[in-house]
Parts: structure tokens; sequence; C-alpha cells
């Protein structure tokens, strides 16, 4: 049986710490090129903008769908091909969410 939908068995976290302000951290998320990887096609810093990543056979494609500069900003997986698992689009409807606090 799946676990529920959204429940604590299905999320992974982690915390980084920094010595940056909410502020420049905030930037920096939207700026995923620069961290993620260089085959990025889209813009990653408003609400409302559509990006892509890239890693050979597998993509991943996202909508920043909640932001709250400089504290919180949410990317949700519009599409997907994961060529390593037999489910090819099982992270469809995921959501990255990072939540920034000093």
């Amino acid at each position: 049986m799946k676990p529920a939908e959204n429940s604590q068995a299905e999320c992974y976290r982690t915390t980084i710490r920094t010595g940056v302000s909410c502020e420049d951290a905030y930037a920096s998320i939207g700026r995923v090129n620069e961290w993620w990887t260089g085959d990025f096609q889209g813009s990653a810093s408003a609400l409302g903008d559509q990006f892509t990543v890239s890693f050979g056979e597998t993509y991943v494609s996202f909508r920043v769908s909640a932001a709250e500069p400089p504290f919180r900003v949410t990317w949700q997986v519009t599409d997907c091909h994961l060529h390593w698992l037999e489910d090819k689009r099982e992270w469809m409807g995921t959501a990255v969410r990072f939540r920034l606090e000093t």
C-alpha cells in the first residue's frame, strides 16, 4: 500500500546552513544553472516562471508555484523523464519547497 499523499514517508528533507542572508540565498536558488546544472532552460526567479533541468536522458520541468521572497519558494514538477526508474514520470506533481530562515 502506498503512503498517503504528503505523508512524512514520502518526504525527503535536508538542511543546509550558510553564512548568507535570506535575501541572498533566495536570489541564488533562482539561479539554478549556477548550482545544479548548466543544462538549464527557462527562468526560476519569479512566481509563475517555468524551467527545465536536464542530465543526459533525464529531464525535469518545473513551475514556480509559490513565492514569498525572501523566505519561501516552491517548485512544482510539471513534466519529467527519469530514465533510471520503471515509472519514468514518477515525480509528476512533486513539490520542491525551500524554506529560508535566519
